[in-house]
Formats: C-alpha cells, structure tokens, sequence
C-alpha cells in the first residue's frame, strides 16, 4: 500500500506527472496518509465532491521557519486568507474523509490541531514574505518508494477557476 498526501501546487502540475526530485512548489493540505485500495474510488469520488464548492484559497507567505524530523528543512509559513473556506477548512474537510475510508496518517500529531501550512523551498525558491498567492487546485500525489518518486495521480479545480 503506497503513501498518499494532497497538495496544492504553486506551480503547474498535470495528471500522470511523475517527480523524481520534490515536486514544485506547494502547500502541503494534508500530510502522507494510506488507504486501503478497496476504498480508493469512492474515496476520488468523494473528495471531488467536497471540493467542488470550494472557491480559489488565498495566502500570504509568512515567517521562515525549519521543520522535519531534524528541524533542518527550510520552509516558508503561510497564513491562510478568507472569511469563509480557508486551507484551515479544506484540511479538516479532507481529514474526515481520510477518516471516513480507514486512512491511517503517518504522523497525526501534525494533523488537526497540529496542521502548519507551509511551503517547502524547492531549487531555493519557496514564497517572499508577504507574497500574495491563489491557489486554484489540489492534487493527490501518491509516493512509490520504490520507484523514489511521487506521481500526480489526480488534480481537482476549485470553483472558478479555468
């Protein structure tokens, strides 16, 4: 059973795209989760349906800060913009769903309660202080251990956008 985690990229991705060094730049929404195979469709399914009614998310990138098990990986808080569904909401939206088709979260101390938006620098590039972004997608990536790459595996438009 392979890891599972939903992004929201900065940068493009497609469908089918396949990474064998990180990703582009992204808001990690949810961190890596597995699934029983058995519940993917209906879990796609379901997630689609949940994020058919949200709108673009807006952030902010906020203070530098290090993160991982070291505290070694440079990354770029974000404060979640809006007055309604925020990154905050579609976090714990998608965690009931994870919740509802037996996914098992790798680490849940950094769900929930726990979740820190963030962007991970990548080639050294990660969000400016105080630069404005819209997120208009989330994608799911699936993580092939053994193959050492990620695969975009799908992408879902937030209402609104083209």
């Amino acid at each position: 059973m392979s890891e599972l985690l939903f992004t929201s990229s900065i940068d493009p991705v497609k469908e089918g795209q396949v990474f064998t060094e990180s990703p582009p730049r992204h808001v990690t929404v949810w961190q890596y989760f597995t699934l029983p195979d058995f519940h993917r469709k209906t879990f796609l399914d379901e997630v689609g349906r949940a994020v058919e009614g949200f709108s673009p998310l807006e952030i902010i990138g906020g203070a530098e800060d290090k993160f991982g098990p070291n505290n070694d990986v440079p990354v770029r808080r974000v404060i979640a913009l809006g007055t309604g569904a925020t990154l905050i909401t579609l976090h714990a939206v998608l965690g009931e769903i994870i919740r509802r088709y037996d996914g098992v979260i790798r680490d849940p101390q950094y769900a929930w309660e726990g979740y820190n938006p963030h962007v991970t620098y990548v080639n050294g590039k990660a969000l400016d202080e105080g630069e404005y972004v819209k997120l208009s997608h989330i994608e799911l990536m699936e993580k092939d251990d053994a193959l050492k790459q990620k695969v975009v595996r799908k992408v879902w438009d937030f209402e609104g956008t083209e």
